[in-house]
């Protein structure tokens, strides 16, 4: 996995991220948007998200530096922001596992569960 650090003022973003609902999408409507590797990992690191922009590439950046990026699982709730797209984007073509989520975030904990059960096999934490 290409753990690179980007320079955040030079990247160009791939094709926006292109949302399907194939093969993982739960009942709380939410969808993993990235073609994401499913193997085994010691532990995966989820982040629920919106909007987070600057915060999100630093986060992205600095755990990179010790896990490979298909180890994160980023969860967007209904984010509309432009930055913070083209970074799930950028990120999710390189290997990162990107969800998108619908609904009323009262739901934050459903669609939670319902994503980290996804990995409940393939992950020890």
């Amino acid at each position: 996995v290409d753990t690179t650090i980007i320079n955040k003022e030079t990247f160009l973003p791939p094709d926006p991220l292109t949302y399907t609902t194939e093969p993982y999408t739960t009942p709380s409507m939410c969808s993993l948007v990235t073609n994401a590797t499913h193997h085994h990992a010691k532990m995966r690191f989820v982040v629920f998200q919106r909007d987070a922009g600057d915060d999100l590439y630093n986060l992205i950046t600095y755990y990179t530096q010790v896990v490979p990026l298909d180890s994160l699982v980023v969860i967007d709730h209904q984010g509309v922001e432009k930055a913070t797209q083209e970074i799930l984007s950028y990120y999710g073509n390189l290997g990162m596992h990107v969800w998108r989520c619908e609904g009323d975030f009262e739901n934050k904990a459903k669609m939670w569960s319902h994503v980290t059960s996804v990995y409940s096999q393939s992950s020890d934490f």
